[in-house]
């Protein structure tokens, strides 16, 4: 389907109902193409994330929330 961009505003819903239906429209201007609008297929919802799905799984060490020592940040060695 075409339409010519000085029709787009009148046309609108037809371009909507073209979309929805999953037909590509071309748009031009003075006979010549100038874009074609595709229709996206919809993207799927992901369900909610679900906490505690592994509890134990990650043990930190009693040490997890110390300071980094200053040989850290400067690259030195421990």
């Amino acid at each position: 389907m075409m339409i010519e961009l000085k029709e787009l505003p009148t046309r609108w819903a037809e371009l909507e109902r073209q979309l929805h239906a999953g037909v590509g429209v071309t748009l031009t201007s003075a006979g010549a193409t100038v874009g074609t609008v595709i229709p996206q297929p919809s993207v799927p919802v992901r369900p909610p994330r679900k906490s505690n799905l592994h509890p134990g799984a990650f043990q930190p060490t009693p040490d997890f929330d110390d300071p980094l020592p200053d040989e850290f940040w400067l690259g030195g060695n421990p």
